[in-house]
């Protein structure tokens, strides 16, 4: 028990020293364009405006919470459906990524943070949203992430994520048999997710799921109590 303890301290304290792996400071003016080229490698942007469109439309609740805001694109079609700014909170890690999300969304609250440590009091949100966001996770990570994202829920609230994930770990091999070397690479990038090992953690925490598939890439989870 002790070290499984120990074990999480150590996971919360690197997320306190994050370090931006991925470039997101300097890729913050130009991930909206670059995301409509097509890559040599895996096409994680392929349905990019459907993926945005219907994780848009689960998003209900009076207070609202984005985990990985980024550039703002999916905020700013959660707003258009009529969900207040005013109760809008967009979270992300990267300071250059707020600033663009702030100029597609100027009356939104933005705040610096992690999926470890929420910026956010207990019980105070009504839905949690995310999209390309939680595959920055390992599988540890994700499941502190949960349990930090139950902590800042309301009750009968719920969460949406919607990322980068297989169905389990026999479609993940089927997909990674039929890969290019640079497909395989990308995939060594980034910790995509198992949708019914993601499920099995909200479980554990008293939450029931249901999943959709967008595209081959591309799975929404949808958890509540």
């Amino acid at each position: 028990m002790l070290r499984k303890l120990e074990h999480t301290s150590e996971i919360i304290a690197k997320s306190c020293n994050w370090k931006d792996e991925w470039n997101f400071n300097s890729w913050a003016e130009s991930y909206d364009q670059d995301i409509r080229i097509p890559g040599s490698g895996l096409d994680f942007y392929k349905n990019y405006d459907e993926v945005m469109a219907r994780t848009a439309a689960g998003v209900c609740g009076e207070k609202v919470v984005e985990i990985g805001i980024g550039t703002g694109n999916l905020a700013k079609k959660i707003l258009e459906n009529g969900i207040d700014e005013k109760r809008y909170i967009g979270i992300d890690q990267s300071v250059n990524m707020l600033k663009q999300a702030k100029k597609k969304c100027p009356g939104i609250e933005l705040r610096i943070g992690t999926y470890l440590q929420l910026p956010l009091g207990e019980k105070e949100c009504d839905t949690i949203v995310s999209s390309y966001a939680f595959h920055h996770c390992d599988h540890q990570e994700k499941k502190l992430a949960i349990a930090e994202m139950d902590r800042v829920l309301n009750y009968h609230g719920k969460i949406i994520i919607t990322d980068l994930m297989f169905e389990n770990m026999d479609a993940r091999k089927a997909f990674e048999n039929g890969c290019t070397d640079r497909e395989r690479k990308d995939l060594a990038d980034e910790y995509f997710g198992n949708v019914d090992e993601i499920e099995e953690i909200f479980a554990s925490h008293g939450f029931s799921c249901q999943h959709e598939q967008i595209d081959h890439l591309i799975w929404m989870i949808t958890a509540w109590k």
